[in-house]
């Protein structure tokens, strides 16, 4: 596992930033097929103390563009996932031709 660390200002905190990278996963997109991606975990300590109320991952893609193709909050509460539904916008690379469900028809 790597990791990149920042000092990040908010408000009047500052805040170091881990961003972990945990391992590469196949990402399963209705529209795009598995997707080889990255997968993050970011990590805040506020002031020199660790706060951790929730839990973050985020799968990055590992083409040109780093797109997020999944991202995952699990807190105390609930578990938010998303994943990427559709790319729009300029290009001809892997996100803008025919679908895997456009080439089904």
């Amino acid at each position: 596992m790597n990791k990149a660390v920042w000092k990040v200002t908010t408000g009047n905190q500052d805040v170091t930033l881990t961003l972990r990278t945990e391992r590469h996963e196949k990402i399963k997109l209705d529209r795009y097929g598995d997707v080889r991606s990255l997968k993050l975990e970011p990590v805040a300590v506020f002031n020199g103390i660790f706060v951790r109320k929730g839990r973050m991952w985020t799968w990055i893609s590992e083409d040109e563009r780093r797109l997020c193709t999944q991202a995952s909050v699990a807190v105390p509460v609930a578990r938010v996932h998303v994943r990427l539904h559709r790319v729009e916008g300029p290009g001809d690379d892997f996100w803008r031709r025919p679908t895997v469900a456009e080439r089904k028809d």
